[in-house]
């Protein structure tokens, strides 16, 4: 990139971090729920936090991973782009997929907790029934990875615990091309990890 698309690169995804912590925290018996924020894992497991950004004109679909320790320091991520005209639903499928598992077990980042915003897939791969489309394949496929270790889970978290994969997402998305960090991660995306450490969420 050169410098003036760094910088405009750089804002628009601090733009997108800014609105999403905007909006007001869920509130329970008069205090701030916590449970929007991004927790590390416990001692032993990696969490992994994918999401898509998805361009159905263009036919593209945009990945976001980034995998953190328990202590929250960033061990890889990665921003890819997929070219193919998904459904939504199979984009997403196809991102927990390709995105979180496929990644953590290659990189040997092992067993690993998956976090991702999209309750749906999550409830697929959560469930036993039998999933009888195209997207079903692609779920079993995640889940005949994510079951070779007892310690591996998935869950569903708020976007605002996920902001990190979903910038990531959307530079894939920009960028037109895989790009992998190990250790690192976009200098832009600086503010949203620090916050993500942070005990309080005041980047406005």
């Amino acid at each position: 990139m050169m410098d003036d698309e760094v910088v405009l690169w750089s804002s628009s995804i601090l733009d997108d971090f800014r609105r999403a912590n905007f909006n007001p925290p869920l509130v329970r018996h008069g205090l701030v729920d916590e449970s929007i924020k991004w927790k590390p894992p416990v001692i032993g497991i990696f969490k992994v936090n994918t999401d898509a950004a998805i361009d159905s004109k263009e036919g593209r679909v945009g990945l976001g991973i980034m995998i953190r320790d328990c202590e929250g320091f960033v061990l890889a991520s990665s921003a890819q782009i997929v070219k193919a005209n998904f459904p939504p639903q199979l984009a997403e499928a196809l991102a927990l997929l390709k995105g979180s598992i496929q990644f953590a077990y290659d990189s040997g980042l092992w067993p690993c907790q998956c976090e991702y915003d999209v309750l749906a897939v999550v409830n697929m791969v959560c469930s036993n029934d039998p999933i009888l489309t195209e997207i079903g394949i692609v779920i079993q496929d995640f889940k005949s990875l994510l079951f070779r270790c007892n310690d591996n889970s998935i869950s569903f978290v708020p976007r605002m615990a996920n902001m990190a994969a979903h910038c990531l997402a959307k530079i894939g998305l920009d960028n037109g091309f895989d790009s992998f960090w190990l250790e690192e991660f976009p200098t832009g995306l600086n503010a949203i990890v620090l916050s993500d450490l942070s005990p309080s969420e005041n980047f406005i």
